[in-house]
């Protein structure tokens, strides 16, 4: 395959009058046609080393180019090579880093590790999507990037049309899943006290805190098919959050629980209240409160609850699926790579002025 091959064409501009920057994109959204009309995916074929070559290749004569910020691996290895590269040059495309969600690190070598990092790849043309309100403002404190080049883009549900068209039912009793920033002491805590049926599908629960649980409760990874089956058999799906202070995460679990119409109930940590209202579309309760926990376990699990039960549950799949769609997602990326370029190119124009002599 040939540089060329590996980039697809591009649509049309949404507007004659007004045409979407030159854009180019590891992100291959190719279901999204607002995404795929607008930007050209540069494919990461091959070695890391060719990949990276044909990105920075792709991006010489591009307006912007949108990087992956979440995953690792040869992917991070690529993307955050391509930011870090051009945040050296001293001119060229807006960089726009999508699901831009870093921890600081636990220990002080990780953390000075996390920190130069992002000091490799930070530069005056280089903007980030964060996925909560609060990163917002908690991002260019925590990494020393300006606010204006941090944006918050909302996340989305990333269920398939097949698992959202796929029969639900109430059978499943409480399920539970994740390994990311969770927490799963509080609810380990209630399932000793509420003997329900329970599914937690993570790797983060020692051995020995299994032992110690009622024969109901079953702990172990599934694969991902197997996770979305339960999720749509289950009563009410809790999903177990540690706080931070730097971060948040979980959106992807709960948004696809709320899509396919399930009570979630989540603790107060950060970015929750973005996606969900409490009492409405789910339902918030302290974070590390085992007993807070449990009380709205069984409360969701009341018969005599069960009508507000699904009337929340119809809210979330109503809410979610307008608020937080893929479509959405896209278009806030979108609108944050036209942000940037606008921005980069006033600086390039503020540059030019500032460098012009004076006129006698």
């Amino acid at each position: 395959m040939t540089e060329h091959e590996a980039v697809r064409s591009r649509g049309e501009p949404a507007s004659p009058c007004a045409p979407f920057p030159r854009t180019v994109s590891t992100l291959d959204w190719w279901r999204r046609p607002r995404w795929t009309s607008r930007v050209e995916i540069v494919r990461r074929d091959g070695s890391i080393v060719a990949a990276l070559r044909r990105l920075l290749g792709a991006a010489v004569a591009a307006d912007a180019v949108v990087l992956d910020g979440a995953t690792g691996g040869a992917v991070r290895a690529v993307d955050l090579g391509a930011a870090a590269a051009l945040a050296r040059q001293r001119t060229g495309p807006a960089v726009v880093v999508a699901d831009a969600t870093w921890s600081v690190g636990e220990g002080a070598l990780d953390r000075l590790i996390c920190r130069l990092g992002i000091a490799a790849i930070d530069g005056p043309r280089v903007s980030y999507c964060v996925l909560t309100s609060a990163e917002r403002e908690i991002f260019p404190r925590t990494w020393g990037v300006a606010p204006e080049r941090v944006h918050f883009t909302p996340f989305y549900y990333t269920a398939g049309d097949e698992d959202l068209e796929a029969p639900t039912s109430e059978h499943g009793g409480v399920f539970a899943g994740g390994d990311s920033l969770r927490d799963y002491r509080p609810l380990l805590v209630a399932a000793r006290h509420l003997r329900v049926p329970m599914t937690l599908a993570t790797r983060c629960v020692a051995p020995d805190a299994k032992a110690a649980l009622p024969a109901c409760v079953r702990i172990g990874v599934v694969p991902h098919a197997e996770y979305m089956r339960r999720m749509r058999e289950a009563a009410v799906v809790v999903v177990p959050l540690a706080p931070r202070w730097d971060r948040g995460a979980g959106q992807q679990t709960y948004l696809n629980a709320m899509a396919l119409g399930k009570l979630v109930i989540v603790p107060d940590v950060m970015g929750v209240r973005d996606y969900i209202d409490d009492g409405r579309t789910g339902l918030v309760v302290p974070a590390r409160d085992g007993a807070a926990l449990e009380g709205a376990i069984r409360w969701a699990l009341d018969r005599a609850h069960r009508g507000t039960v699904r009337a929340i549950g119809a809210r979330a799949r109503e809410d979610v699926r307008e608020r937080f769609s893929p479509e959405r997602y896209v278009d806030a990326v979108l609108d944050v790579v036209e942000a940037s370029v606008r921005r980069v190119r006033g600086r390039g124009r503020a540059g030019l002025r500032s460098a012009a002599p004076a006129r006698a």
